[in-house]
């Protein structure tokens, strides 16, 4: 290869017509030295060691900026293989000496969460160190790892960890069952480790998405959500048993805080909506009809004795799905044109019946306007039902034409009495 040079003595002018003619010389370039095998091995061997030193916490003497040039040296010159092998052996061997150091520590520890909590700080610690090692490899991730569709280190540090230690004989399913324990533990109201909890589904998280494993998936949420629905449709089935639908709705309730305060404490994003609808279904959406009629207990009875706070509940649970509000509304209604039936056949003449309809709007305005928070679907739903019942008996017009009239005397013979003693005053 040669580079043109200007020659010594001539002009370097831009000119017009006079300038002298610029002459150049060519001179030989020197190619930069190929590396042979023997050099790159070497050049390997400074940086094995170095990763090692870097597992070891033993950092503090290495010049990162030499390792990145050798590493950067070891692509340029077609030692990538080499390079990225022997990173993949180092990290597999170090992960492995790990667990077989958590296997001798902890290994037999009657307690799982021992193991749990030592695999969890042995996976803070990788997760550190492989971002140390990623910053050596910077240009070899940049170049050689695309072109050759491998996995970029830091991921490969993480899908290493998964098979070589969460995957490891003896490590993964235990480890499993212990966290699936420390949750129904925790139903039963016993404390648990949440910070290890939340530290062990992170880590499934982040091991699942860099190989698209959904480790996470597999091997807690899916039979934890499994498990959750089995307790809940047992629990929910054993508050029915017991009769009262407002210890039902109470019971629910602290039920549906505490997996919100579960999920929001450690377990992963993406669990808390199939969660809530296991929830949904199992304690409010199976129940529905069976709570609302609930006899002595359900929402008639409310109604009766106008217990605001107990249908407030009913509403506020029944709204977590909406479409079980349509019973609720359902039963206030029913209850409108059963009420209003009685009337009719009580027979205690007109202005009875009139007396009996205000007393019953005061009653399910209280009803739908406290209860319910004035939703208008249930307004209207209890407006059609007082239509209903009125229209019912042709004679209920004439009741009310009735029950006017003796408004009006009844209002004239107080006004009388009234200004006659206003008059001797």
């Amino acid at each position: 290869k040669y580079q043109a040079m200007p020659s010594r003595g001539t002009s370097s002018g831009s000119g017009g017509p006079s300038a002298v003619p610029r002459t150049f010389a060519l001179r030989k370039l020197t190619s930069r030295p190929a590396m042979d095998r023997e050099s790159a091995k070497t050049k390997w061997g400074i940086l094995s060691g170095a990763i090692r030193q870097i597992f070891r916490h033993d950092a503090s003497e290495l010049s990162f900026e030499d390792l990145y040039r050798n590493a950067y040296n070891l692509v340029l010159h077609k030692f990538g293989d080499l390079l990225y092998d022997g990173v993949s052996g180092e990290i597999t061997a170090h992960l492995r000496s790990v667990v077989e150091k958590i296997r001798d520590q902890h290994g037999t520890a009657e307690d799982g969460n021992v193991l749990l909590r030592a695999i969890t700080e042995a996976w803070s610690d990788h997760h550190l160190t492989m971002i140390m090692v990623r910053d050596i490899l910077m240009y070899m991730d940049r170049t050689y790892v695309p072109l050759q569709r491998r996995r970029p280190v830091y991921d490969l540090g993480l899908h290493l960890f998964r098979t070589s230690v969460w995957e490891a004989s003896g490590i993964r399913d235990r480890l499993s069952r212990t966290m699936l324990d420390n949750v129904r533990e925790e139903r039963g109201g016993r404390i648990v480790a949440r910070e290890v909890m939340r530290a062990a589904c992170s880590m499934l998280v982040e091991l699942g998405r860099v190989d698209g494993s959904d480790v996470h998936g597999r091997d807690f949420e899916e039979p934890f959500l499994a498990e959750t629905a089995t307790f809940y449709r047992s629990e929910g089935a054993a508050y029915m048993a017991s009769g009262c639908a407002s210890d039902y709705v109470r019971r629910a309730e602290t039920r549906l805080g505490e997996e919100a305060k579960r999920a929001a404490n450690y377990l992963a994003p993406g669990t808390g909506a199939p969660l809530r609808s296991i929830l949904d279904r199992e304690l409010i959406e199976v129940h529905a009809e069976a709570l609302v009629a609930s006899p002595g207990s359900g929402v008639a009875h409310m109604i009766e004795r106008v217990e605001v706070d107990g249908l407030k509940a009913f509403y506020r649970l029944f709204n977590r799905v909406p479409k079980t509000l349509d019973v609720l509304r359902d039963a206030v209604a029913t209850h409108v044109r059963e009420t209003g039936k009685a009337l009719h056949v009580a027979g205690n003449g007109p202005v009875a019946f009139v007396k009996g309809v205000l007393e019953m709007r005061d009653r399910y305005g209280i009803v739908v306007n406290d209860a319910f928070g004035g939703e208008k679907r249930a307004q209207k739903r209890v407006a059609d039902a007082f239509e209903d019942f009125i229209n019912m008996d042709s004679r209920a017009a004439g009741f009310l034409v009735v029950y006017v009239d003796e408004l009006l005397k009844t209002g004239l013979k107080v006004h009388s009495f009234t200004l006659c003693v206003t008059q001797r005053t």
